[in-house]
């Protein structure tokens, strides 16, 4: 099975009807993964963000509704065999890494937004957490 991955900047999935109409583009699109980023999502939104959606998906969410920035996403098609051995979320919504078998096949998946500032620091965190994934698998 080919696996097809998709990535988008949504800019925000706040409002209902550009979810609903991102979440169609997804389907139309066939992705059997889809990062999303720029989600705008938090502790309040992400039940609707399921709901939505309907599948699978994993969340780092930004701690204020009101902030209309970062959050980001890992969505999955309804059919597809994948299972979840750890997830890492950043508090800021930032990033999700997931470690995943899809198919019997291993997976590191990364949905990254990086800061506004120029901040290696942040960058230097996620590298060194996927070295550490990398190591313990």
């Amino acid at each position: 099975m080919k696996l097809k991955i998709g990535c988008q900047n949504c800019r925000g999935l706040s409002e209902g009807r550009k979810r609903l109409d991102v979440f169609k583009w997804i389907q139309r699109k066939n992705f059997n993964i889809t990062i999303l980023t720029d989600t705008h999502s938090c502790s309040e939104s992400e039940q609707r963000f399921i709901n939505d959606w309907g599948f699978d998906c994993s969340f780092s969410k930004f701690s204020s509704c009101a902030s209309n920035s970062r959050g980001v996403a890992i969505f999955f098609v309804k059919n597809l065999k994948c299972v979840i051995h750890s997830c890492d979320i950043d508090l800021g919504g930032n990033y999700v890494i997931l470690d995943v078998t899809i198919n019997k096949l291993r997976l590191t998946l990364i949905a990254l937004y990086g800061p506004n500032k120029d901040t290696p620091s942040f960058l230097i965190i996620c590298a060194k957490k996927l070295l550490i994934l990398a190591i313990l698998t």
